[in-house]
């Protein structure tokens, strides 16, 4: 993981040249990441492929560029991400949400932090998010989060509500699995 030295405003990380590497601004520091193994990538197109037909015409997709808080220089890539039609309609759909889509959800990837997982919860609890989800492939476990501070737990054998989509429950073994 590389960092930049100087201060980057999120319209100046905007309009970087993409690369190769997947880039974040996290307090005006370009955090620039390798790409996701795998696994992570399989993780992410399951989810999305679970959540697509019950977002009741909102937006579900992989790799979600949003702004936790705008004015703070940080700009963040949801791994899988939910946002309803109202909130996106206000926020339009070029550059980046402003402010965290109602459902994030992150994959855990061996080089990822728990101070690193707990800032991105924050920071999305911050900027509007209504459930922070953790996805660990390897532990084959979800953790579900609530801005109030609870969490819930999910693992083999047991069903997910969908919270801000309506309550359907996904089976946490199609998750890591057909």
């Amino acid at each position: 993981m590389a960092t930049s030295t100087g201060s980057l405003t999120v319209e100046q990380f905007a309009a970087l040249p993409r690369t190769d590497t997947r880039d974040e601004l996290v307090d005006g520091e370009l955090i620039s990441m390798l790409p996701a193994d795998l696994l992570h990538n399989v993780t992410e197109k399951r989810l999305v492929r679970l959540l697509d037909p019950i977002a009741g015409g909102g937006y579900v997709n992989a790799e979600v560029p949003f702004v936790p808080i705008p004015g703070r220089h940080t700009a963040r890539t949801a791994d899988v991400a939910w946002g309803s039609r109202e909130r996106l309609a206000a926020r339009g759909l070029r550059g980046y949400v402003q402010g965290a889509p109602e459902l994030v959800i992150e994959v855990v990837s061996p080089s990822n932090t728990m101070p690193e997982m707990n800032r991105r919860r924050r920071e999305a609890f911050d900027g509007g998010c209504l459930e922070f989800r953790t996805v660990a492939p390897d532990a084959q476990m979800v953790e579900a989060g609530m801005p109030d501070g609870t969490s819930r737990t999910y693992s083999a054998g047991r069903k997910i509500p969908t919270g801000p989509l309506g309550g359907a429950q996904i089976p946490v073994d199609r998750i890591f699995g057909d």
